[in-house]
């Protein structure tokens, strides 16, 4: 009956949470609409972007997008390679991006603060290449809609089929999303 009750609990504090983080979003867009009706535009997008930001810190963080590439020039600015493949000697360049990172206000700007763990497994679990904060993305942005992504470079890796285990770690969120790329160097 004890844990029945606790679990309840839980379960009411999280919902009300939700309810109440729903509640500013809400807020947030009526202030929206009250400053369009004004002529307040550029407030109007400001109020908007927080509840965006605020809807999103509902979402789980998540690594999409993740491609092997012959070149990357920026976020969603890339050329793909045609295939999972690409021929020894060359360079591994994997090019990913974070859906859903946790942002802060601070001030009048938003903090990120993302961390990447990288590990590379041949086809029979050994590990080829291993990371802990290998990449780290944190700093102050003037908007709280943040395109993120991540490129790795590594070179010198054999012939043979492999996985790359991606692990990006939010800071602010306190949370983490892992994916994995399998490729083959022929």
């Amino acid at each position: 009956m004890k844990k029945w009750i606790l679990g309840a609990g839980v379960i009411f504090f999280l919902a009300s949470s939700i309810m109440a983080g729903n509640q500013k979003v809400l807020n947030l867009i009526s202030r929206a609409k009250n400053q369009i009706l004004k002529g307040e535009t550029s407030k109007a997008v400001k109020s908007l972007e927080l509840a965006v930001m605020q809807l999103k810190q509902q979402l789980p963080l998540k690594i999409t997008n993740v491609h092997l590439c012959d070149s990357i020039r920026g976020y969603g600015d890339f050329s793909p390679k045609p295939s999972n493949s690409f021929k020894q000697g060359e360079p591994l360049l994997l090019y990913f991006e974070v859906e859903n990172p946790g942002v802060k206000k601070v001030g009048n700007k938003y903090r990120i603060r993302l961390s990447e763990d990288a590990r590379i497994l041949n086809e029979k679990g050994k590990v080829l290449f291993e990371r802990k904060n290998w990449t780290t993305l944190k700093g102050f942005f003037p908007t709280p809609s943040i395109p993120v992504y991540f490129q790795n470079q590594i070179t010198g890796i054999p012939k043979g089929k492999y996985v790359f285990e991606i692990t990006i770690n939010d800071m602010v969120k306190k949370t983490f999303a892992v994916k994995k790329y399998e490729f083959i160097v022929e």
